[in-house]
């Protein structure tokens, strides 16, 4: 009952974010943070030990601005392109520095993958041209996935 309770609050704050974001091109950083942790916390029902998520340097988030969804849009990309156990915990970092976002997480061997289309990262990436006026950076290097994700001020906050 504890967990179907959080399940329910959490997927209402996420339904409840699409919606009223759905029309928006922009939203402040700390919106979407706020959005990202309701979306994992979800996920960490469904992976409880499989799944760790560090978020890191969000300490001031002030005049940021990201297009909606983004963050997520990238998380359930690595469940869904990462193997993901209680052995082997698939790891997520999200780390802010200046007006840049890096989202990364190793990459595991899943056995039977899901065929990819790369349409959510291509949808992100002319968001993010369209939007922040910037290319987003995707880097597939060294054993580990990276996303760096430009983002807009608002130089009136």
């Amino acid at each position: 009952p504890a967990a179907a309770r959080s399940f329910t609050q959490n997927m209402a704050s996420v339904c409840r974010y699409l919606l009223e974001q759905q029309r928006r091109e922009l939203v402040p950083l700390h919106e979407e943070r706020d959005f990202f942790d309701a979306y994992a916390a979800m996920a960490r029902l469904r992976f409880p030990t499989g799944l760790q998520i560090d978020v890191v340097g969000f300490e001031s988030t002030a005049g940021l601005l990201i297009p909606p969804a983004s963050l997520q849009l990238l998380l359930e990309n690595a469940i869904k392109h990462n193997g993901i156990s209680d052995k082997a915990p698939l790891k997520v970092t999200v780390t802010l520095e200046g007006d840049t976002l890096t989202f990364s997480n190793p990459l595991r061997f899943v056995p039977d993958p899901p065929r990819s289309t790369q349409v959510g990262l291509k949808n992100l990436r002319e968001r993010f041209l369209l939007t922040v006026g910037r290319e987003l950076i995707v880097d597939k290097s060294g054993g580990c996935f990276r996303v760096v994700l430009p983002l807009a001020r608002n130089y009136a906050a």
